[in-house]
């Protein structure tokens, strides 16, 4: 599962993705909540791998009111990978509307007894990564809307997100660089696709745990100082 991720400006320009002459501004996002619906920059397979916004919750054509839309869109942040070819809100999609979804890390959280204990996690380089994920174009019926829209697929866990995320068990798909623009092929092959869909090394990958700010109610999450290390004893404790 993944439904907090973070985005930083520095790290798309360091790539050379982000173009300060886009159509659209984009201001460093510490804490991407996607319960409320953001609008995000990723890389689809369209106009010649051009970055874009979309709204994160995959919204298929076939939900195409205001109502079904703002319903089926609580589902489709994530799309498993076991079942992403298909599942109606996803099966459309797989094989002709695939983007890179862009983040510089992504939180999740342990669960110890009735706590719960929030991590962030990175790739070891503090490089860029890309989820690999999948779009929809969905005109409205009913606000004559077009809505552009994704969803991150996931799969099962590997060791270190099985310890970190070890009510779930799952992670995003993290794409190697070297196969970032592969993704975005047209005319990919099921079996093709699947070979994407598969765990990310975990000795490239660190975590540390962070505060509980990035589940407040009275604070903004949407700061630097939600990625900020935070130790809690007990948890060493447990962990030994």
């Amino acid at each position: 599962m993944c439904f907090h991720y973070s985005l930083t400006k520095e790290a798309l320009e360091r790539e050379n993705i982000y173009d300060p002459t886009l159509e659209f501004p984009f201001m460093t996002q510490y804490h991407v909540n996607g319960f409320s619906y953001p609008e995000m920059p990723v890389l689809s397979n369209e106009e010649g791998g051009k970055l874009k916004l979309m709204k994160w919750g995959l919204i298929p054509k076939w939900a195409n009111t205001v109502l079904k839309a703002e319903e089926i869109r609580q589902n489709t942040h994530n799309a498993r990978s076991e079942t992403v070819f298909e599942k109606s809100s996803f099966k459309n999609s797989m094989g002709k509307k695939h983007c890179l979804v862009f983040a510089s890390g992504f939180y999740e959280w342990m669960h110890v007894g009735k706590e719960k204990y929030p991590h962030y996690i990175h790739l070891k380089d503090n490089s860029l990564m890309a989820f690999a994920g999948i779009w929809e174009r969905t005109i409205i019926s009913d606000s004559n809307e077009v809505v552009e829209s994704y969803s991150i697929i996931t799969c099962d866990a590997n060791p270190l997100m099985e310890r970190i995320h070890n009510s779930k068990k799952r992670m995003p798909v993290i794409l190697p660089k070297d196969r970032w623009m592969e993704w975005l092929k047209p005319d990919l092959t099921r079996e093709q696709i699947i070979s994407f869909l598969c765990q990310f090394p975990q000795e490239q990958m660190s975590a540390y745990t962070i505060s509980r700010l990035i589940t407040s109610r009275k604070e903004s999450s949407n700061v630097e100082k939600v990625m900020e290390r935070v130790d809690y004893p007990e948890l060493a404790l447990f962990l030994q």
